[in-house]
């Protein structure tokens, strides 16, 4: 008895590694099936700073701000605004850039996703994405937390 228990956990502890392994390709796959969707060539309209924060949120450095940098982080004012804090080549942090507000920048990545044909697995990892970088949630008209956005 105590030999087919052991032989089963053997079997499931390799079922779980094999599902963790499938998982993780499937999100490898995914994320490079967004980097090439969302890439800035594909969209003649697109400006050098949404281009630049779509690059933030995928993790690439494809575009560089106005003054040279790359956004290395992005924060939230108790109104509501973004702003960016971006860094040089070197590592040193240079300028900080208005970004605008929560609301509108949520609105034009849920347009560039329409734009892009994104699946609903590639939304999904987008917005997680997005929530990991950006980490809000989207503001009321009251100024108050409501639900997390979903594209």
């Amino acid at each position: 008895m105590a030999k087919h228990r052991k032989k089963s956990t053997e079997i499931a502890k390799k079922s779980t590694e094999i599902v963790k392994k499938s998982t993780e390709i499937a999100k490898r796959g995914s994320h490079a099936d967004l980097v090439e969707k969302l890439h800035y060539s594909r969209f003649s309209d697109m400006s050098s700073k949404m281009a630049a924060l779509v690059a933030f949120v995928l993790g690439q450095d494809w575009v560089r701000t106005r003054n040279g940098g790359l956004i290395h982080s992005v924060s939230t004012t108790s109104d509501g605004f973004l702003i960016a804090r971006v860094v040089d080549d070197d590592g040193n942090y240079g300028h900080d850039m208005m970004l605008g507000d929560v609301e509108d920048l949520w609105r034009n990545f849920a347009g560039l996703i329409n734009a892009a044909g994104l699946t609903q697995a590639e939304r999904q990892e987008f917005q997680r994405l997005f929530m990991l970088k950006f980490a809000v949630q989207r503001l009321n008209g009251l100024g108050r937390r409501s639900h997390l956005w979903e594209f």
